[in-house]
Order: structure tokens, then sequence, then C-alpha cells
């Protein structure tokens, strides 16, 4: 029994016609060139949430009640907001200076005390900006 494979070039061309496009359907008002840069940005958000779950070393919490899976995916996401308002003031003051490099003990700043962590990337100027 011998099987014969081949393409259907037809339908090979019909369907490549729609290569490197995507249909994105939404119920917002926003324009359809703001829906699609909302939507490529989304990889971002996405790694952020991978990042974050990796860096946190987190295993599985569960919550059974609406209100603190709420809380939780909140202070989740306070988090990342912090880190990626933390990166982008570090790149302001140093380009050459990625997030990880930042020692931790910057982050735990004490305003009251007035003291000044000393970094080669002078990011203990972060928590006064």
């Amino acid at each position: 029994m011998k099987i014969k494979v081949y393409l259907n070039e037809e339908k090979l061309h019909e369907k490549g016609q729609y290569d490197g496009y995507w249909v994105l359907i939404t119920n917002t008002a926003l324009s359809s060139q703001e829906v699609a840069l909302h939507y490529k940005g989304l990889w971002q958000i996405e790694a952020g949430f991978r990042d974050l779950k990796s860096e946190l070393e987190t295993s599985p919490i569960y919550h059974y009640k609406e209100e603190r899976i709420k809380a939780h995916v909140f202070i989740c996401f306070l988090a990342l907001i912090l880190k990626i308002t933390l990166k982008k003031k570090i790149k302001a003051i140093d380009a050459d200076v990625s997030f990880n490099e930042v020692p931790p003990r910057i982050l735990f700043y004490n305003r009251d005390s007035k003291c000044s962590v000393p970094s080669a990337c002078g990011a203990s100027s972060l928590v006064d900006k």
C-alpha cells in the first residue's frame, strides 16, 4: 500500500493571502490603530507577569473567596507596575545598568532617616524622583 501526499497549491495560495494579518474584535471606542498598538503591547504585560512570578519564586496560592483572589491579583499587578517603573528610572539614570544589577537594599530606602545608599549607577537617586 502506497500513500501519496501532495500539497493543494490552490488552497495554499488562498490561505497564504492572509499571512501576516490578524483580526481583532473589540467593543471599545478606540481606533483600529490604537487597538492594534495595545494588542501589540500585550506581550510586555504577559512577560512581566512571567518575570514577576519567577522572581518572587511563588508557588501556587489557593484562594477561595472572590475578594481574596482580586486582592492577590491587585497586589501582583502593583508589584509589576513598581518593577516597570523602577526599570524605566534605572535606564534613565544609566542605560548600561540593568534592573538586576541594582542592589536590593536600594529598594528598602528609609526616607525618614535621610540616608543615601551609594551605588555605582547612581540608583540611590531613584527614591527622590
